[in-house]
């Protein structure tokens, strides 16, 4: 009987934003990427025994059956890799057994943190896929929370320690100024370097080239934000897509897939990427040295990049949209032939291609780690608000974002800070999240991302722009009804009032849709849930006024 086997990496968040270090966490970022396209093909190639063959260029044999099924000399081929998974068929356990051996021991070689889960069932890869695919995923499962990952032996009197890591020191470096690493830390460096040496066609003798630290990403203003960008409903809809008990129809299918999920975040981030350029003038061949950008995990439909902070809520906002422009194309749409799947009835249920995203503002100096955990948080908020609003829209889930501004050094939860500092009189001060899907069916259910930017540019930035619009508000009433809003509603009319006799008028249309789930218990007076104010979406534009630029 053959193998059908899945290798999964584990740990990934917490090896990528072990430090503080931009260097660090884009290298680590490179070698999980290599680990499954790059180490596991190597290892399979060079494993083969005589007189056999194995196939790992499975992209170009998207169309194609698994060629290992008719029983010829191949002992193992890559059915694909995505998602942070690599699935391959092997001819039998031995060879299985012998890659896998080799495989963990080059990733403990080549990145000395990454832990690898993998599990297999047995088949003839002939029929019953979709009953294997499930069963491999609940093994893969159950191997993953069993797995453990070692810590290397830290703090004791024979070691020297790294003080961002805690791990043994090996190696010691003079340049650009003396320090001491952990080989974890190492190996991330070396990687960072090479793959920007790539780039910039930079020789091995010189340093390493820019941005070095998360500073160097810092234009206008002293905060970065990093984003986190997940899709909607996608593993529920590979799922489905699966559900197929013919190997030569389910392999080339789940392929495709494959390929254009990681083809079409790809592309919706360097569409806004070059947006983001046009934005900041910076010609094409400079963009890889002078775009205040940089992403550090980009694996199938899960995005996470650090941006200068002004653009981090547009360049999120633009992304969510090109992803469901780009997912609707036939080139790009990651289920073809949806309805083969699914005949009866097959055209309604074809899933609609969305993502969710969050953005954090934080200051360089602190901990990048907490930052990516609080854009976690948000994404998973703005998720959430995707769920309750399918009750709403015929099962359809939109893109949402949502955003905050950190600017304590306090390390604590998202909704810690929101119900502590964002919550006066028994209501929510803030709106987010937005709905960024422009479809007819999310009109008046949810508070719409394209309010919030019309406020944003056409009244708390009227200030600013050089044809100033008439009655544009100063930047101190700006800030003097943003204090009144975080105070109470006597606060809120006196600085209304004030405005008005100086003919400063709120602009038409600035209260934002607030959904059902999202008003006020009245039954439950101040002691029920929190409901959001009247004025929070004003209250999102002015937190954001002097830090926000919109990219269009």
């Amino acid at each position: 009987m053959g193998i059908f086997a899945v290798y999964d990496t584990t740990g990934i968040q917490s090896y990528i934003f072990a430090s503080n270090k931009l260097r660090e966490n884009v290298g680590a970022s490179i070698l999980v990427c290599k680990v499954l396209k790059e180490y596991l093909s190597d290892i399979i190639k060079v494993s083969r025994k005589e007189n056999s063959c194995a196939i790992i260029d499975w992209e170009r044999r998207c169309e194609k059956p698994l060629e290992i099924a008719d029983g010829n000399d191949i002992y193992a081929e890559i059915i694909y890799v995505g998602g942070g998974n690599a699935y391959v068929a092997f001819k039998d356990y031995d060879a299985y057994e012998q890659v896998t051996k080799k495989f963990l021991l080059e990733v403990y070689d080549k990145t000395a943190g990454i832990g690898i889960a993998s599990a297999f069932v047995e088949t003839n890869f002939k029929d019953g896929y979709s009953r294997q695919f499930q069963r491999l995923q609940e093994k893969l499962s159950y191997a993953k929370g069993n797995i453990n990952h070692p810590i290397p032996a830290g703090n004791q009197p024979i070691t020297t320690t790294s003080l961002l890591t805690g791990l043994p020191v090996t190696i010691s470096l003079d340049y650009p100024e003396p320090e001491w690493l952990s080989e974890e830390q190492f190996l991330k460096r070396n990687a960072y370097g090479d793959e920007h040496r790539k780039i910039y066609h930079t020789p091995e003798s010189e340093p390493d080239p820019v941005p070095k630290e998360f500073s160097d990403l810092e234009r206008g203003n002293s905060f970065l934000a990093v984003i986190h960008l997940d899709g909607n409903n996608m593993g529920k809809a590979i799922m489905e897509y699966s559900n197929c008990r013919d190997w030569s129809v389910a392999v080339p299918r789940m392929r495709k897939m494959s390929s254009r999920i990681s083809n079409l975040y790809v592309e919706a981030f360097n569409q806004i990427k070059m947006k983001l350029a046009r934005h900041c003038k910076i010609a094409a061949d400079k963009i890889e040295s002078e775009l205040p950008l940089i992403k550090i995990i980009g694996d199938g439909d899960d995005i996470t990049c650090v941006v200068s902070g002004q653009y981090g809520i547009s360049f999120a906002a633009q992304m969510l949209g090109a992803i469901e422009t780009l997912g609707e194309s036939n080139e790009y749409y990651p289920f073809p032939e949806w309805e083969s799947a699914w005949p009866e009835g097959g055209a309604d249920q074809k899933p609609r291609i969305s993502a969710c995203a969050g953005v954090t503002l934080f200051h360089s100096h602190y901990p990048f780690s907490e930052a990516y955990k609080m854009a976690e948080e948000c994404c998973a908020n703005a998720k959430r608000y995707t769920r309750n609003a399918r009750e709403h829209t015929s099962g359809i889930a939109g893109s949402f974002i949502d955003f905050h501004l950190h600017q304590s050094g306090a390390v604590v939860t998202l909704n810690q800070l929101r119900n502590e500092q964002y919550t006066t009189e028994g209501e929510k001060v803030i709106c987010r999240p937005y709905c960024v899907s422009i479809d007819e069916v999310f009109k008046d259910v949810y508070p719409a991302y394209r309010d919030f930017e019309r406020l944003m540019n056409k009244w708390a930035h009227a200030h600013i722009n050089i044809l100033k619009d008439k009655g544009a508000w100063p930047r101190s009433r700006l800030i003097a009804l943003r204090q009144a809003i975080r105070i109470g509603h006597k606060e809120i009319e006196d600085v209304k009032k004030w405005c008005e006799s100086r003919g400063f008028i709120l602009p038409e249309d600035w209260r934002a849709i607030i959904a059902a789930d999202d008003r006020k218990s009245e039954n439950n007076g101040n002691g029920g849930k929190a409901g959001k104010s009247e004025y929070s979406q004003i209250f999102d534009v002015l937190e954001f006024s002097d830090i926000y630029e919109d990219i269009k």
